[in-house]
């Protein structure tokens, strides 16, 4: 009970009832954005990283199958050696 502005009444509950739903609401929307942009950015930097290891993967192949066709001794060939 307060007395201030009302008198003796009770203040009217409806006004902190729904400020504080507001509040909630607000607060759970945030999280939701936040975790919502953190999981896409994760995401996002996740593919990159797939995006980069799989360069690195396909240029030590390339350099392997460099090597192995250089140590086989057909480096001679003028034909087969072009396209590297």
């Amino acid at each position: 009970m307060e007395s201030s502005a009302y008198g003796n009444k009770e203040r009217p509950c409806c006004s902190t009832k729904f400020s504080g739903l507001r509040d909630r609401d607000e607060k759970q929307t945030n999280n939701m954005l936040f975790f919502k942009s953190n999981f896409q950015e994760k995401r996002r930097n996740n593919s990159l990283w797939k995006r980069e290891k799989r360069k690195e993967t396909l240029e030590e192949h390339r350099k392997e199958q460099y090597f192995l066709f250089l140590t086989e001794g057909d480096f001679l060939d003028k034909n087969t050696s072009a396209g590297l």
